[in-house]
């Protein structure tokens, strides 16, 4: 005797095979969709650097004073600083600061058969004599010695803030340039075009060049001293990141 199945049970069954043709369906369709485009950039670094005469120099000289006790030796030497101070001031543009200042005992070790010597105390003050005119840097230091500095540390040539300021943005400006030519070139070459930018970094500007010139005081017959200055040089590096696509 054949048995037939309820109409409802008939009805239940064609719902779940309609559901799961629709999940494949849906699954096929997912997996022929086209996929994204690939993001493509072009990474570079450049360097930029821009030289020039400099408009600063800095003077380095100090007085030292020496005498039995360390108070003595104090007055000694704050009578020399007075001197000095007051001669470099009729240097037009000359700005005159303190480096270091110390007093302590001057050690020195006997020779082989003296005895050993007396205790003496020395003071020293060191400064720092910045002129924005570098052809005086001679006399500065001719005006120094002659009004009590009892050493000359050297000569440092440099750029004052605002022409350092003026040629960081120069040489930004060609590692820039230099980024580009070189993400240009890169790009061809994967058949690419470099468009915008997309990131930049830059890393902290170096200054090169500075001239510490050896210094030579003015002879016995009077001559001038003369300090030869040299370019200093400003450099600058960026890292770019730039948009690249299709040609």
């Amino acid at each position: 005797m054949r048995r037939t199945l309820p109409a409802v049970a008939v009805l239940a069954m064609l719902v779940l095979l309609s559901g799961c043709t629709g999940a494949l369906g849906a699954g096929d369709s997912a997996s022929q969709a086209p996929a994204e485009s690939i993001n493509r950039t072009v990474d570079v670094s450049a360097s930029g650097a821009i030289s020039a005469q400099p408009n600063q120099a800095v003077v380095r000289v100090g007085v030292e004073a020496t005498a039995a006790d360390a108070a003595t030796a104090r007055q000694r030497l704050a009578e020399n600083v007075t001197e000095l101070r007051d001669a470099l001031q009729e240097i037009d543009g000359a700005t005159v600061t303190t480096s270091g200042y110390d007093i302590g005992e001057d050690y020195r070790r006997p020779g082989p058969e003296e005895e050993r010597p007396e205790t003496r105390y020395i003071a020293r003050q060191r400064f720092e004599i910045t002129i924005n005119d570098t052809e005086k840097a001679g006399t500065v230091i001719d005006t120094a010695v002659a009004n009590g500095a009892t050493r000359v540390d050297g000569v440092q040539f440099t750029l004052s803030a605002d022409r350092r300021a003026e040629l960081e943005e120069q040489a930004l400006q060609s590692a820039m340039d230099r980024a580009q030519v070189k993400a240009t070139t890169l790009a061809e070459r994967a058949n690419l075009t470099a468009d915008s930018v997309r990131k930049i970094t830059t890393v902290e500007q170096r200054y090169g060049g500075y001239q510490y010139a050896a210094t030579e005081t003015a002879a016995d017959s009077g001559a001038s001293t003369t300090i030869d200055t040299g370019a200093v040089t400003v450099t600058a590096q960026v890292h770019v990141t730039y948009e690249a696509s299709d040609e």
